[in-house]
């Protein structure tokens, strides 16, 4: 018989290996990081430019709303997501209150996935090496839980 101690223990391994940091190298890790701070200060300082920089020109950003028995699944595209930075819309977020705590999660052959935490919502981003430069691809976001 096996001991059943065994089975908790290779879970919580298994689930501390899945939330680990990314083993990246500090030009990758730094490269990737700068691409999200371009899209967070061109966010902030309504800076179109700069979004478009950090984006892909077939960027899908999705966001998850949660609500009752329905979640609803909205998108953006790249000029959408520029023409907004660029009105100023990030611009009315509150400066002492921004945040742009970047964690890389995860590098593999060309990809990665990176955790944006913002003043009021969370990006996962997927960032893709396109052209000798890192760009993001993707965004799933979802807005932060309103405290009661």
């Amino acid at each position: 018989m096996k001991p059943t101690y065994l089975i908790p223990v290779a879970m919580l391994a298994m689930a501390a290996g899945a939330v680990s940091a990314a083993k990246c190298d500090k030009p990758t890790c730094a490269a990737l990081t700068a691409v999200a701070q371009d899209y967070t200060d061109g966010w902030y300082n309504g800076d179109g430019p700069r979004m478009r920089r950090a984006i892909y020109d077939k960027l899908v950003k999705r966001e998850i709303r949660q609500g009752g028995n329905e979640t609803n699944v909205n998108e953006l595209s790249p000029d959408v997501l520029v023409n907004y930075t660029a009105q100023g819309y990030g611009k009315t977020d509150d400066p002492a209150r921004r945040r742009h705590d970047v964690q890389v999660l995860d590098v593999y052959n060309g990809m990665a996935m990176v955790r944006v935490d913002m003043q009021d919502w969370v990006d996962y981003m997927q960032m893709a090496r396109i052209d000798g430069r890192w760009q993001i691809v993707n965004v799933i976001w979802s807005h932060h839980p309103i405290e009661k």
